[in-house]
């Protein structure tokens, strides 16, 4: 399973998220006219280790996963609680070894089509094992 995967699911084993989203947690891009709150989650950069014959079986990607609701408190309660669970984490997620923690956090707003938009986007490393 690659590390994105291990990581939607453990916030969909998170008892608070999925109460607060059910499974809409997508990758890249959300469906058209989905149903808030949701989440949408992307890998930005990766590093990957080596030694000087061969891989090292580590890496070290950013993931970016971007809350998005239809209310303010909506995205802050959706946000907070993917925080509190991937931040600080150290582990094993489903059989990847990882330690994560949280890089940065930004807030948007806009309108779409009358829809008013919220956004918080959070920016994690994580260090994990490769096969």
């Amino acid at each position: 399973m690659s590390i994105e995967t291990e990581l939607r699911t453990k916030l969909l084993a998170d008892s608070t998220i999925s109460g607060l989203i059910g499974t809409r947690v997508y990758p890249i891009v959300a469906p058209q006219n989905p149903i808030y709150p949701f989440i949408v989650y992307q890998r930005i950069s990766g590093e990957r280790y080596y030694h000087l014959t061969a891989a090292a079986g580590r890496a070290h990607p950013r993931i970016r996963f971007d809350v998005y609701s239809n209310t303010y408190l909506g995205m802050k309660a959706v946000a907070d609680a993917v925080r509190q669970d991937l931040s600080k984490f150290i582990g094993t997620l489903t059989t990847i070894k990882a330690s994560i923690h949280l890089e940065t956090e930004m807030e948007f707003y806009e309108v779409e089509d009358g829809l008013h938009i919220y956004r918080m986007m959070q920016d994690y490393f994580v260090n994990h094992t490769e096969a």
